[in-house]
């Protein structure tokens, strides 16, 4: 990317509101950080979590070393003390990073398991998706706010950064 679309990039979040995305945080240094930001950080609008329906995803690139039950429950277990903490959580979701190798099928199935999941697990109602890699297509729009009435959050409508940024 060059300098000047840097640039210009930056200057398009300038005063908006700060969301994260969560994808790192059953990591144990990660976690410390999100909790010290939690705890001391009132300006973060939007925590975009994600479930262990890609976990498959998570499990190889982040080398972890725990089952998708362990990944899971710690999953649970953090979610519910940032809800404690007042923390706004919404759904982050990684469909394809290629959009062409995952069908309109495919997508609505790992969307609506990933809404009942965030919905079973922690009682809390998503209005708000937010596509992992800003990957997405027509079929995903239709399925979110045609289907299902839910907002999907865009690039530049905020201020974002990954949980895994605060850790060297």
């Amino acid at each position: 990317m060059g300098i000047f679309k840097k640039i210009f990039n930056n200057l398009r979040v300038i005063g908006k509101s700060m969301t994260v995305h969560t994808e790192m945080i059953v990591d144990n240094k990660v976690w410390e950080k999100v909790r010290e930001h939690v705890k001391n950080d009132v300006s973060i609008y939007m925590w975009y979590v994600i479930t262990p329906h890609n976990f498959d995803i998570f499990q190889p690139f982040f080398r972890l070393k725990m089952t998708k039950e362990e990944f899971e429950e710690l999953l649970i277990q953090r979610y519910k003390w940032m809800m404690k903490n007042r923390c706004n959580l919404q759904l982050h979701i990684h469909l394809s990073k290629n959009m062409d190798n995952i069908t309109k099928n495919e997508q609505r199935k790992l969307i609506l398991d990933s809404i009942q999941w965030f919905e079973d697990n922690l009682d809390w109602k998503v209005y708000e998706i937010v596509p992992g890699w800003w990957s997405y297509n027509q079929d995903t729009i239709d399925i979110i706010e045609g289907e299902l009435g839910l907002s999907l959050a865009k690039r530049y409508e905020f201020k974002e950064c990954h949980d895994y940024d605060w850790v060297k």
